[in-house]
């Protein structure tokens, strides 16, 4: 009997103890559901999550489940992975479901899978064509994944559609991103000799430079894109055709970057593209008479902070080349650089160290640095904040200051289209009747330049 009464009391233990673990059995799917949306508004988004999933235990057929859960991985549990697994149950369930494209695209993107977020951008903005802001919104987020994946034919056209068609906070938005994008694509473009599709992107910018209220700043940014109102297939081709017999004078330039590029493979190919470019200015300028060579060095987070140790303290607006010079050109040396083979240093700085970063160039003499320049008369120094590095434009600006300094050509203006150089420029080389940056550089290496000699731009 007493055995019975055990056997009955372990029973009711055991039933209570399943009711107490599952008290939802007898909930439905709606009541999970509306616990979820409650949970979630508490801001109770591990609770809501159990509750959804719950849910579709209950109805594994619903998109508007497996929708929500998705949405709550991705927004609030920090899970794309997860994520996306909801999602692309939905997906199955109702391919047109409301908010699913945005969702979507947005865990692609998180997932860097660039493509797949591009198509579902484009998706999107076909469900708001009765909300045209929206529309262009996720019409140019599909051109920047599509930009994101190399896919520059693709890109171009979505980001010029999105952009003229924008309005409100969605423009704010492209602003920064469309120029620089279009302008990344020209140049690799034209790095890639595709010359007719280089022009209409950099005429793209050209036309957002002059129709946008640019600051100087701003305007820094993009100027450089004006340097190719040139003919690019002359350039090219020229340059192309010679190649077997180049025999201009070779300018020897090297790289001192962050070992962080090293890292980075998008980095290396970036400034690979830029110093392309600015070899092909140089060598168009020049008439074929220049040539330029470049070398890479890498320097770790160490040895830049001795760099910057003494000048970082200070904050200045910009670098003191030849106080840089001081623990740069021993740093080298013990990379086993050897100095006598460069006619100019490039030295990229990381822009958090300065409250207000931008380039600038100057001489190093032998006199100044005895011991460690000891033979060499002077090297040519170049900065270039980080920010800046792949602008080649930015490179030929400083670049020319030293060519006046070697050249004696003063005064020394350079050419900004913003700092109103151009009536100072005019007023000293009143021959001068060109526009833009290009032609003045052109004016001054067929008529300052060659006249004495382009084996004279080298600095030893």
């Amino acid at each position: 009997m007493r055995f019975k009464q055990q056997i009955l009391i372990l029973l009711a233990i055991s039933f209570s103890t399943l009711y107490a673990q599952t008290p939802s059995d007898s909930r439905s799917a709606k009541e999970y559901y509306r616990a979820c949306v409650q949970e979630s508004k508490a801001k109770n988004y591990i609770e809501a999550f159990e509750n959804i999933k719950l849910a579709i235990q209950k109805d594994p057929n619903n998109p508007s489940y497996s929708l929500y859960a998705g949405w709550l991985a991705l927004h609030h549990l920090k899970s794309p992975k997860e994520a996306l697994t909801y999602l692309k149950r939905t997906e199955e369930l109702d391919p047109n479901k409301k908010m699913l494209r945005q969702n979507l695209a947005r865990t692609y993107r998180i997932l860097k899978e660039w493509e797949k977020a591009a198509v579902n951008y484009k998706l999107a903005a076909e469900e708001y064509k009765t909300k045209p802001n929206k529309e262009a919104y996720y019409t140019f987020l599909a051109g920047e994944m599509y930009f994101k994946a190399d896919a520059i034919e693709k890109s171009i056209p979505l980001l010029n559609e999105g952009w003229k068609s924008a309005g409100g906070k969605y423009k704010k938005y492209m602003r920064s991103k469309y120029p620089t994008m279009v302008y990344q694509s020209a140049r690799k473009s034209l790095a890639n000799l595709k010359l007719n599709q280089a022009k209409q992107y950099f005429d793209l910018v050209d036309n957002f430079v002059y129709q946008e209220n640019l600051s100087e700043t701003e305007m820094i940014n993009y100027c450089s894109a004006t340097f190719y109102s040139i003919d690019y297939q002359k350039i090219i081709d020229q340059y192309n055709a010679n190649q077997p017999k180049r025999n201009g004078v070779k300018i020897s330039f090297l790289s001192i970057l962050p070992e962080s590029v090293k890292n980075s493979p998008k980095a290396q190919e970036e400034f690979k593209i830029t110093q392309k470019l600015f070899s092909f200015l140089i060598w168009n300028l020049s008439e074929g008479n220049m040539d330029c060579l470049f070398d890479w060095v890498y320097l770790d987070k160490e040895k830049y902070q001795l760099v910057f140790n003494r000048l970082s303290r200070r904050k200045p607006a910009t670098v003191n080349l030849n106080q840089t010079a001081k623990t740069l050109l021993p740093a080298l040396e013990n990379e086993g650089i050897n100095l006598v083979d460069f006619d100019t240093l490039i030295f990229f700085f990381d822009d958090t160290l300065f409250n207000r970063s931008r380039s600038s160039s100057s001489v190093l003499y032998q006199k100044d640095f005895p011991t460690l320049l000891g033979d060499i008369e002077k090297l040519g120094m170049i900065s270039v904040a980080m920010k800046q590095a792949y602008t080649e434009g930015n490179y030929l600006h400083e670049y020319f200051h030293l060519l006046e300094n070697q050249y004696g050509i003063s005064p020394r203006h350079g050419f900004s289209p913003t700092y109103g150089y151009k009536a100072n420029i005019r007023k000293a080389f009143p021959e001068w009747r060109g526009e833009g940056q290009f032609s003045y550089y052109k004016y001054h290496f067929q008529n300052s330049f060659a006249p004495k000699g382009y084996d004279k731009a080298k600095h030893h």
